[in-house]
């Protein structure tokens, strides 16, 4: 006997022109949104409208969402699928997602676990990822850190750069006035494409092919450990 399809996540889209939005996910919950306009668009899909004002929705377990802000805080608590952020200014904080894309002009980027691509620019402020697959960072100025992930490529201007690979994967890091550090799970020997113009280059890992990982920066020293 054939089972049965499992339904469509939910999409949920969320747009505000400023204040904090606070998104929590549970299993069986029904979108909710007090003093917010809450539009059912088609079958499964949920559009949430407010102005100037803190907003607090609820959604289920595994929604995709999209949400696009002028300035403010965005949390979002719980578990998510594929998730979509921009905004001005403002800090963003996400629990656990499928897929994340997420865009701010200045602004910090927290997010715990990303099991799918993980897609974040932002021009000016903190970025730092705990876990994550195949990573896909930008910033122009301030820190960003990646401790665990699946390879990717991370681009900076000015500022330090940490990041962690949990696997043999292929890593580009490319930066300007930077120092950067790259951590590999032990017995991972790769092939290395290493330059500083100004700073000192440090290796403590065996050569081999197992991964290719290129470094790049003008000013500020690199290691691999």
């Amino acid at each position: 006997m054939q089972e049965p399809a499992s339904p469509a996540p939910l999409r949920l889209t969320i747009a505000a022109r400023s204040g904090s939005i606070h998104l929590r996910s549970a299993p069986g919950a029904r979108v909710e949104a007090p003093g917010a306009r809450v539009l059912h668009e088609a079958e499964g899909s949920v559009r949430v409208e407010a102005s100037s004002r803190n907003l607090e929705v609820t959604c289920p377990d595994g929604a995709d969402v999209i949400l696009g802000t002028a300035s403010g805080k965005v949390r979002l608590e719980g578990r998510f699928g594929d998730v979509r952020v921009t905004s001005a200014s403002g800090s963003v904080e996400i629990d656990s997602v499928a897929a994340l894309d997420v865009r701010l002009k200045s602004g910090s980027v927290t997010v715990e676990s990303c099991t799918g691509d993980c897609h974040v620019v932002s021009t000016s402020g903190r970025i730092e990822i705990e876990r994550a697959g195949r990573v896909d960072v930008g910033g122009k100025s301030g820190t960003i850190i990646v401790r665990s992930a699946a390879g990717g490529c991370i681009r900076t201007t000015s500022g330090h750069i940490e990041v962690g690979l949990d696997r043999a994967a292929d890593l580009e890091v490319r930066g300007v006035s930077s120092s950067i550090e790259v951590d590999l799970p032990v017995g991972v020997a790769p092939a290395l494409d290493l330059h500083s113009m100004t700073g000192s280059v440090r290796v403590d890992v065996p050569s081999g092919d197992d991964c290719q990982i290129v470094v790049r920066t003008v000013s500020g020293s690199i290691k691999v450990r």
